[in-house]
């Protein structure tokens, strides 16, 4: 996806939201977990999602997320603002923030499971 340019004006198109919409109702889903920013703010144009404020997991200060619903399943969204992916396999670097967790060390077990309980906290 990071290789199309017109992404953007590709989710904004009556199919792209209808074929959204229709797999999520297909699918009934309990929980629906959106990666990166762009998705959430996308989504949120509509009526349909609903979003917080952005929060930052505790000692993780650049995980952050928002908490949203799907209305039409009544159904709770969770909007993550990093990309999963680049801290599970320990891309992220070795700068370390004040609370001595650099990006590479979200890649851990122990770390990811930490991050989900914080944010099924909320």
């Amino acid at each position: 996806m990071s290789r199309i340019r017109t992404k953007g004006n590709l989710f904004e198109t009556q199919f792209a939201k209808d074929f959204i919409k229709g797999t999520l109702n297909f699918l009934s889903t309990s929980l629906i977990i959106l990666l990166e920013k762009g998705t959430c703010s996308r989504l949120a144009l509509g009526n349909e999602f609903s979003f917080n404020n952005a929060n930052s997991i505790k000692v993780f200060h650049d995980a952050q997320y928002k908490i949203g619903f799907y209305h039409q399943l009544g159904v709770p969204v969770v909007g993550l603002h990093f990309k999963p992916s680049e801290q599970f396999f320990g891309l992220g670097g070795s700068k370390v923030n004040s609370d001595g967790k650099s990006h590479g060390s979200y890649a851990t077990k122990s770390e990811i499971n930490f991050m989900g309980n914080e944010i099924k906290k909320k």
